[in-house]
């Protein structure tokens, strides 16, 4: 009998028969702030029914692509709204990498006094303890290193493969007229090599068309499961 291992916000996490592998319990909660979806938020903001089954089948689509083009990562299999996973260890108490191809959201906020809102940008790689009390705090490779959380060859490798897997689904959902502003991605460790981990649904992304956010997160799921693949 699978037991609860840990409870988060949008995601449940359970054991299985097998000590390596892990369920993973897709919710109808979505992050955000004020009951708004926003993929930047850091508490459950909202429910909405049938997106946890969406986000589940969508990121079963997506790590089925990179499987394919050759990223490492613990997708096992995925029915409904749950995914059978690899156990990951993860970097303290969870990190978020963040790739970002248009000046938008915190990173607007954070820098407008030098950049205009929407601005292209080339993919920057920035790295955010997972922390709700200090408000998921931004660190460099510095801060990560004497904090005892990455070594080296571990931060040049999670931001190979996130410029790898930005430039993969960018690229996907452009096949359905769909622009990605930003994504949000984590990865973890499995017999010492870097995988990529947790979830890439439409509520880890920010996705525009014509310049306009999508911010209905059912609609948007729809839209990236009706692109073909090469499955």
């Amino acid at each position: 009998m699978s037991k609860l291992i840990f409870q988060g916000k949008t995601k449940d996490v359970y054991t299985t028969d097998d000590s390596k592998v892990v369920r993973l319990q897709f919710k109808d909660d979505l992050i955000g702030k004020d009951g708004k979806f926003e993929p930047g938020g850091d508490q459950v903001a909202l429910t909405m029914d049938g997106i946890g089954a969406l986000n589940c089948q969508v990121s079963q689509k997506f790590f089925k692509l990179l499987t394919q083009q050759g990223v490492p990562n613990h997708y096992i299999s995925a029915e409904n709204d749950s995914m059978l996973v690899k156990r990951v260890q993860q970097f303290g108490y969870g990190l978020e990498v963040i790739v970002r191809y248009k000046a938008v959201g915190s990173f607007y906020r954070r820098y407008a006094r030098y950049i205009e809102e929407g601005e292209d940008l080339s993919g920057v790689v920035e790295f955010a303890l997972k922390d709700n009390e200090r408000g998921d705090p931004f660190a460099n490779f510095d801060t990560l290193a004497e904090l005892g959380l990455l070594i080296d060859w571990q931060c040049t490798k999670i931001m190979e493969l996130a410029n790898k897997v930005g430039r993969i689904i960018k690229s996907f959902l452009a096949e359905g007229g769909l622009d990605v502003y930003d994504m949000k991605l984590e990865f973890g460790i499995v017999d010492g090599a870097i995988l990529l981990a947790d979830e890439i649904s439409a509520t880890s992304m920010r996705v525009y068309q014509n310049g306009i956010w999508m911010d209905d997160p059912v609609e948007l799921s729809k839209r990236m499961l009706a692109i073909k693949s090469d499955e």
